[in-house]
Order: C-alpha cells, then structure tokens, then sequence
C-alpha cells in the first residue's frame, strides 16, 4: 500500500471513530453548577441529574492522581456517589438524559464505563424512552428494566453492557422538544457505599469502542446548550460590549445577554447580587427579572434599588458580578 493510501485509510479510520458517543460530558470535564451537592436533580457535573432517593448522599467531583494507568487516557475528573444515609424509596442513582427519543431508537448499543466502589456491590442500569409533551405513551417506554451490569469491587474495572433500543414506530412525539432517551445508572438501596464512576459511552453496535476523548472546549459547548453560568470574580467582573441596553428608570435598567451558543428551548433565568457599571459608576444590584427570552438571547431587568440612572441612557456597557460568588444562569436541561 502507498503512503498516500495508508493515509487516507487512517484519516477514514480516525474520521468514522468520532462523534460516536451519545453521552454529552461523558468524560466529567464540566462542572458549571458546582463540584459537590448533597442536593437531588441537576446540581454538579454537567449533563447528569443524581439522586439519593429519599436517603442522603453527597455527589461530587474527584481528581484522578496524574499518571495513574487504572483508566486509560489520563481523564482528569471522576464522580464519586456518596451514600451516607440508606435510601428509603427506589434504588440511588445518576441519570443522563439524551435529547430527542428518535436517538437510537430500534438499534443495538453499547454502554461502556468505568466504575469502582468501596465494597462489593451491584451496578444496574435502567433505560427509559419519553416521548415529551403530549406524547404517547404517556407514561414512556422501559427499555431496560435494572439488570445487574457489573458487580463493583474497590478497583477500577471496565464494564459494558449491550441491548436494542425499542422501535418508535407507532408511537407519538409531543410537540414541545422534551422528548429524550434516559440512561440511569443504579445503586443499591439499604446500604450505603462510595460510587466511582468515569469515561461514561453510549454508541450504536454490539461492542464497546475505545472512550471518544472530546476537547473542553467541543464539551462545554454541547452543555451550554442546555444551562450556561457566568459566575464574578474577586475584582473586574465579566464586561459585556455596549448595545441593546436601556435605562428605562432612575433605578432600573434592561440588559442584552446574548448566549454562547442557541440553547435547548427557552431557559428559565437564575441570579445572585450582581454589579452593573455604567459610564457613571457602578451599581448593586439588589433585583433581577427575566423580560423575555428566546433560544438566542435574553432581556434582563436590573434593579439597583437607587437613583441610579439617566433615563435617556442608552448603549452602555455593563458588568455582571464583582465577587466570586456573583452569577447569572440560564437552565433549558430536559
């Protein structure tokens, strides 16, 4: 074979291994809501809701030591399940939600993962097709009903796991976008233990492939589809450029925020103290207030609670957050 067809062969060969994976963060390299939460739902690693079902757990981020060779590529970042009280309901778990139930649907995939815990225990999964809005079924499609994947020890393993997606055909999509593909992984209940988990893959086929290694940066835009935060810092702040921005009072103001990339659906708005500078100075903010909102851009209100400001100012440039606990973040997640 020519070196020019040894070339191409690779490229061809490099090109169809990409965008395999259907999990988006699967390498746990996003983290815009926080490192630790012993809180349910969305609250740390990006992507992923976790439960300690009526228990208590904590979930948070873990740093792999450098040069460790337990799991391969030098992944930065694993989450860690921490079950401190014993559930009281179904079984703990983490779930990551694949947007749009058309994915995958009527194929053969593979799950693929590393895990370890801090005692022998059963790793499940349960796989759950919901067909949003005014769908039909209502109440979904169980793919998979929690069969045991792996039994964990204190060492980090491979696991994999394959199964067929159910066919769609028949069935009825809403019409509001909140279709998707669950894939829970589960943990047992009346117990409690320490889950590790990393380099999470769902692709189409009968076997696991090597984990599709994704830039920070390709990763946090997928997730900033679905929430995006700006968070202060000690001094400076973020400065947004001078444009659709207008005192409409002397004490509030509407702001332009344009987000990195089109989001979801339109998202929900939430906001610590957040400063404002205008060619004047700069302003507590001590109320904030969503206008309006697309998949592109939102209209803030601010308030300063002062007098603040020239009604007749128009175009100009603004701070959001002077601290590091100052933010404002934008929520489309399924």
């Amino acid at each position: 074979m020519s070196k020019a067809a040894e070339l191409a062969a690779l490229i061809g060969s490099q090109t169809a291994l990409s965008n395999r994976n259907r999990i988006i963060n699967g390498e746990f390299q996003i983290w815009q809501r926080g490192t630790s939460t012993t809180s349910d739902g969305y609250q740390t690693a990006d992507r992923y809701q976790g439960s300690s079902q009526n228990g208590a757990a904590t979930m948070s981020q873990q740093s792999f030591t450098i040069g460790q060779t337990d799991v391969p590529g030098e992944p930065k970042y694993y989450y860690r399940h921490n079950q401190t009280t014993q559930a009281t309901d179904y079984m703990p778990n983490i779930q990551h939600r694949i947007e749009g139930v058309r994915s995958l649907a009527g194929q053969r995939v593979t799950l693929s993962l590393y895990a370890k815990a801090s005692k022998s225990l059963a790793l499940k999964t349960y796989i759950f097709q919901h067909f949003g809005s005014g769908g039909s079924p209502s109440s979904g499609v169980v793919v998979e009903n929690s069969p045991t994947i792996a039994t964990l020890t204190t060492s980090w393993q491979k696991v994999t796991y394959t199964f067929d997606v159910d066919s769609i055909n028949g069935k009825t999509i809403g019409s509001n976008g909140d279709d998707y593909l669950a894939v829970y992984l589960q943990f047992p209940t009346s117990d409690t233990y320490n889950v590790d988990l990393a380099l999470l893959q769902l692709e189409v086929g009968e076997q696991a492939t090597p984990f599709e290694h994704r830039s920070f940066g390709d990763e946090l835009i997928r997730c900033q589809r679905y929430f995006w935060r700006i968070s202060g810092y000690d001094s400076g702040g973020i400065q947004y450029p001078a444009g659709a921005n207008v005192a409409f009072s002397t004490s509030a103001a509407a702001l332009t925020v344009i987000y990195p990339v089109p989001m979801r659906g339109k998202p929900t708005f939430t906001a610590d103290a957040n400063t404002i500078c205008t060619g004047v100075g700069c302003y507590n903010a001590t109320g904030q207030s969503l206008l309006s909102t697309t998949v592109l851009a939102a209209l803030l209100q601010i308030n300063t609670g002062a007098s603040s400001f020239d009604p007749e100012e128009t175009n100009f440039s603004y701070f959001m957050g002077q601290n590091s606990n100052s933010f404002i973040a934008f929520d489309a997640e399924l």
